[in-house]
């Protein structure tokens, strides 16, 4: 390739202009998400199967996953439809940045005039799904997610941005919001260099406690052949996706494979080079013979994390579900993070202010010199030496806390008012009024030990309403007072209107009380929160034609929402209207979060359980053919059905199927299909393996049963209640128990199973 053009000193241009984009809009509810206490719990981890003993106090410290009080766009409005978005344009000799504040801040896209390409990728259209804390998430750009794990909280909405002139004359642009949760405040920094694009980082603890510092920078980059990952080597912990547990390799050979070359990436995976040794990361193009260098000090930013969607079927997935625009290439994220893994973080004290700069940047280099079995090292070596002799002088230049001396500001665009109240009540809680306070609080939850005192504080002198004294009781819960909460709850719930509607349900939640319940759906009945919950409650009482007669009594806007078809099908599944449940489920389901298996599950369950029941009816041929249909690809419920890493299951009862009913030339077929697959022993499929295995008399039985047993001794105590189907066959291979079988009688997915292996034995 040529040498990039001369570069003159860099003299940047800032335009704000309004464009459009398409996109699948999200309503947004500012109810959607509940105090901590009152909602399930989400680890971090599942499991520490994996985890090197070290790294297991680690897992989880001071993370926090909740979107809690802000809006969460989850409803669907519609087909794609063109939004108008505010964007602010950097450009200078040698790049092109644009960025929109629109949309929680995000970079859309770093173009290098030299070289005339994008750095990043970063789809036209922002096809979204319920990915991230806000709901609505797209693929693409550089991401900024502070102080909570699972993207941006305010990724949906608008945050502030302003035009900044640095004390060297150089101009420069600011985003920042403020989580009132925290009260704290995260701000981005974007200045255009010579060689790289700088973004500076500061996070602001403006409250008395200390508060999690949780940072990550997240990059998403074209991915396809030719694509040679760089990162500096080094242990690492990585997870698929669809698993409970960890694996524990040397980065670049995960699995006994290079994972720095694309095409070897044959699942999702989360992998953590919690070691660090370098400040750059990137990825090569081997056919154009340019690398993407993102910078660091790996002393402040001591984590990188590779997120990839795989290169086979699981990227396949990603791609028909819309996520991803069908083109030649994929995609890969590479992140920056301030703690070492995103499954920890430490503390921000009260009062600090923490800044650091990252950048961005490409180089002319290729990484066919060094492309053979164990080069990655000198590969590696080749790539951070050739990135620091061209990047590395300007920005240790930038690094310099001085150099980001802010001689004047000027605002381009506004936050959005419930994200602008945020930022007030932290700093200037005094000029918050009664009205906005009314306003903000008829709309939703507040939180954070800034709106608790503003709220206490109007309550005291009577000035509260009573849409904001629920909203106090709320935040008191979130704040760990619940005794207080709930004494406020109660005394709200006696009305008739929503406010003691949405009290009744805050009061139900803890308990599953059927009559809160039932006081919240008669003055709520419109929202889907009590009837759901009301559902679930009858569910666990396994009352599921009493599940049906609460549907049919529910307004139709209701049942026609895909959180309510999926509790429709749920119940139908229950009671054995199999057909009924892959009705419900055959339309795309796009408001449900995109990594939830459980509709996926549901539906396929419902062959199994329609084969098993025609099975022991003694049907000769239909079993078979409704097991085939299970396994096969069902591209309405989106990225979490794990097609890749499951099916050894339906194989195994149709292998003992085609026995039973002396089809040999079919059983052996299927016995050879599964021998020939490899499973992660935590799960179904590993299971269901080692049971084929032993019931087939394979040579591989004792070594997949030890496997199962080797898992479960690392997961340590509880590990069975992780996934009770997978424990029901562990167990009776291992000792020909069926405790775990009787336990699954009540379970709402396979029931069906239970009652089959109990009547077969």
């Amino acid at each position: 390739m040529r040498d990039p053009s001369p570069i003159p000193p860099p003299n940047t241009q800032i335009r704000y202009r309004r464009d459009r984009l398409l996109m699948l809009p999200f309503a947004g509810d500012a109810r959607a998400s509940l105090p901590r206490p009152l909602r399930p719990t989400l680890s971090a981890s599942a499991s520490v199967a994996g985890v090197p003993a070290a790294l297991r106090a680690r897992v989880g410290r001071n993370v926090q996953s909740t979107a809690f009080p802000y809006p969460q766009f989850l409803q669907r409005s519609g087909d794609l439809a063109y939004v108008d978005l505010d964007l602010i344009e950097l450009e200078n000799a040698a790049w092109r940045v644009t960025l929109c504040p629109s949309l929680g801040g995000r970079i859309l896209q770093v173009f290098d005039r030299r070289r005339q390409r994008d750095l990043l990728l970063q789809p036209a259209v922002l096809n979204q799904g319920i990915i991230g804390l806000a709901g609505a998430w797209f693929i693409g750009g550089v991401e900024f997610n502070a102080f909570r794990f699972g993207h941006n909280v305010h990724g949906s909405s608008a945050i502030e941005c302003r035009q900044v002139q640095l004390s060297d004359g150089t101009p420069a642009v600011e985003l920042e919001a403020f989580d009132e949760l925290y009260g704290c405040a995260w701000r981005a920094g974007i200045a255009l260099g010579a060689k790289q694009v700088f973004l500076r980082i500061e996070l602001t603890n403006h409250s008395a406690e200390p508060q999690p510092d949780y940072w990550w920078t997240t990059i998403a980059v074209p991915a396809d052949r030719h694509t040679r990952i760089l990162a500096a080597p080094g242990p690492m912990l990585h997870h698929g996706m669809s698993r409970i547990g960890y694996q524990h390799d040397r980065w670049p050979i995960l699995h006994g494979r290079d994972w720095s070359c694309w095409p070897n990436h044959h699942e999702i995976m989360a992998a953590y080079l919690y070691e660090n040794g370098s400040d750059f990361y990137g990825c090569a193009d081997g056919a154009s013979g340019v690398a993407f260098v993102h910078q660091a000090d790996r002393t402040i930013c001591r984590g990188r994390k590779l997120w990839s969607i795989g290169a086979g079927r699981d990227d396949a997935i990603w791609s028909d579900r819309g996520l991803l625009e069908k083109a030649p290439n994929s995609y890969l994220e590479l992140q920056s993070g301030l703690n070492p893994m995103q499954i920890e973080c430490g503390w921000l004290q009260p009062g600090e202010r923490r800044a650091w700069t990252e950048s961005l940047g490409a180089i002319d280099f290729d990484p066919g010199a060094d492309a053979g079995p164990g080069e990655y090292g000198s590969l590696f070596s080749r790539y951070e030496r050739t990135a620091a002799a061209e990047m590395r002088d300007e920005y240790l230049g930038r690094n310099a806390p001085e150099a980001w001396t802010v001689a004047h500001r000027e605002r381009l665009t506004a936050a959005a008012p419930r994200v602008e109240l945020s930022r007030r009540i932290i700093l200037e809680p005094q000029r918050v009024t009664v009205g906005e306070v009314a306003g903000t609080v008829a709309q939703g939850w507040v939180a954070g030990v800034a709106w608790r005192r503003k709220l206490e504080e109007l309550f005291g002198r009577n000035e509260l309403s009573v849409p904001g004294q629920l909203a106090l009781a709320a935040a008191l819960i979130d704040g760990g007072q619940l005794d207080e909460g709930r004494r406020r709850l109660q005394a709200l719930a006696e009305a008739k209107d929503t406010t003691a509607g949405w009290a009744a349900y805050l009061l139900a939640l803890p308990s599953g009380s059927m009559a809160w319940l039932e006081r919240a759906a008669e003055r709520l009945p419109d929202r889907a929160e009590p009837w759901l919950a009301l559902d679930q409650a009858l569910a666990q009482e396994q009352r599921h034609s009493d599940r049906q007669q609460l549907w049919a009594r529910a307004p139709q806007a209701l049942r026609a929402r895909d959180d309510v078809r999926v509790a429709l099908a749920a119940g139908a599944l229950a009671r054995g209207e199999w057909e009924q449940v892959r009705g419900l489920l055959q339309a795309p389901l796009l408001s449900i979060a995109e990594g939830s298996m459980t509709p996926w599950l549901i539906c396929r369950e419902s062959y199994v359980a329609e084969a098993l029941a025609r099975w022991r009816e003694g049907n000769d041929d239909e079993p078979s053919r409704l097991l085939y249909l299970g396994g096969q690809s069902m591209p309405q419920f989106g990225i979490g059905r794990d097609e890749a890493g499951w099916g050894q299951d339906i194989l195994y009862y149709r292998w003992r199927l085609a026995r039973e009913k002396r089809r040999s030339t079919e059983a052996a077929l299927l016995l050879g299909m599964g021998m020939r697959q490899e499973a992660y022993a935590g799960s179904i499929s590993a299971a269901y393996l080692a049971r084929l295995a032993s019931e087939a008399g394979h040579p591989s039985a004792r070594a997949r049963g030890d496997a199962l047993r080797q898992w479960d001794d690392q997961s340590g105590e509880g590990a069975q209640a992780f996934n009770p189907l997978r424990a029901a066959v562990v167990e009776g291979l291992a000792s020909g128990e069926i405790a775990g079988w009787i336990g699954l009688q009540s379970d709402p997915l396979y029931r069906h199973r239970a009652a089959f292996e109990l009547k077969w034995r």
